[in-house]
């Protein structure tokens, strides 16, 4: 198990925080260095006290390049130690498969229901491993609907 920091999680690019209820979306972009294995944490973004997930997709091509692509991700809030996701909004979320990649999405609102007084960050975990390996190299972009709840 890995941690892997988005360019906004590393700081080599700002982040948006909305300030109102109406949603803002993040561009949030993931360069592979090496394979995704099961379990590893993807930190996307710090959320504000206030701000909540509302939406998000996610994007990737060539992430898993099996005819039956394996490759899923679970969204939430990550622990205190960066080694789990302590607040789980969804599992199962299925995106990268094939060489033209695929699209998943958010099918709940887990996002607006736990506490938003805090900060706490945005992660993925990798709930399965891809079934063949196309990761290294590849980009994931996800675009998180946030807002000021």
């Amino acid at each position: 198990m890995s941690v892997i920091k988005s360019e906004i999680a590393a700081r080599r690019r700002g982040g948006v925080t909305p300030t109102t209820a109406a949603v803002e979306h993040s561009l949030i972009t993931v360069q592979f260095t090496k394979p995704l294995v099961l379990g590893d944490i993807i930190e996307l973004d710090e959320l504000d006290p206030g701000v909540r997930l509302v939406d998000a997709q996610l994007a990737g091509a060539g992430l898993d390049t099996n005819a039956t692509p394996a490759l899923a991700f679970a969204i939430g809030e990550i622990n205190p130690t960066g080694t789990d996701l302590a607040v789980v909004y969804e599992t199962g979320i299925k995106c990268g498969g094939g060489a033209n990649g695929t699209i998943g999405r958010l099918t709940t609102c887990g996002g607006l229901v736990p506490s938003a007084k805090l900060p706490r960050k945005l992660g993925l975990k990798v709930t399965a491993a891809p079934a063949t390996d196309g990761t290294t190299g590849n980009r994931l972009v996800v675009v998180a609907g946030i807002a000021c709840l």
